[in-house]
């Protein structure tokens, strides 16, 4: 019997309502993956069917290929609804640290951005974003840089493989995470990568305006009718633009590097899982 064969006679046996659960039970960690990685929230925004689409799409194979598992799962269960609570809590909970763990760099992106426009003196871009409300000028530039790097990197392929893997170490059914200390460790490290990352972008152009700032404060006491702190602003503005192309190539090639290491196939979350 085949795999299509053996859903259809599981509805014919089971009930149109069983299949639903067992659907929305294997397509959960597909649907929260998607939910928190925040590539798809910016290129999405609010097109919830779309990624409800595209994680049916990604999390249905796992049913038929783990349907005797699910079914067998269904008939075992002493506690039928505490069991399948919490078995859909761990499967968000699964999905939501891979979406992050792979936010990670874009996050580290936006923030060194946020940091460059604070000290630029931006307040208010005006720029919404369906993440979390609003982006500075940088931080979006940076942003997208970002998201190309990935592209560019097949990072969606490396995504769905990081997800199909995630299986083998946190198979369907399995309600208890194992996440031991060298899952904790594999996260800090992550993280601090990602700092690092965020402080290497942000630290050049920051140099520049700290420069400008003390040049512009130490011109103003030495000339104070010509009111130097006065056009800070300006001047810094103006040397934000004169070496954007060539920041945008530093920026290209650091960003480029750290997703390709962190997307790339032997970059799995193996060891947060086991």
């Amino acid at each position: 019997m085949s795999e299509v064969e053996a859903l259809i006679a599981l509805v014919e046996d089971r009930g149109f309502p069983v299949l639903m659960a067992m659907v929305v039970f294997s397509t959960v960690r597909a649907l929260s993956m998607l939910y928190f990685f925040v590539v798809l929230n910016l290129g999405f925004g609010q097109a919830l069917m779309l990624r409800l689409l595209i994680g049916l799409i990604i999390g249905f194979p796992m049913l038929i290929q783990n349907l005797e598992l699910v079914d067998r799962f269904f008939e075992q269960a002493s506690f039928p609804v505490v069991v399948l609570v919490l078995a859909v809590a761990s499967e968000f909970l699964i999905g939501a640290t891979i979406g992050l763990m792979y936010s990670l760099p874009f996050f580290a992106l936006k923030y060194a951005g946020t940091i460059t426009d604070q000290t630029r003196g931006e307040t208010d871009s005006g720029i919404q974003t369906p993440m979390d409300g609003q982006i500075t000028t940088f931080g979006l530039l940076y942003l997208v840089i970002g998201i190309l790097a990935f592209a560019s990197a097949d990072g969606f392929q490396h995504l769905a493989e990081s997800y199909y893997t995630s299986f083998t170490y946190w198979p369907l059914g399995a309600v208890v995470p194992t996440i031991g200390p060298e899952g904790l460790l594999s996260f800090a490290n992550t993280l601090l990568d990602c700092i690092k990352l965020a402080i290497r972008i942000a630290a050049p152009l920051l140099a520049v305006l700290i420069l400008v700032e003390i040049t512009s404060g130490i011109a103003s006491r030495l000339g104070q009718r010509l009111n130097f702190y006065n056009l800070a602003f300006s001047i810094k503005n103006l040397s934000a633009i004169i070496l954007l192309p060539v920041l945008m190539i530093y920026v290209w090639a650091l960003t480029n590097d750290h997703i390709v290491r962190s997307f790339a196939p032997e970059f799995r979350l193996e060891t947060f899982f086991r």
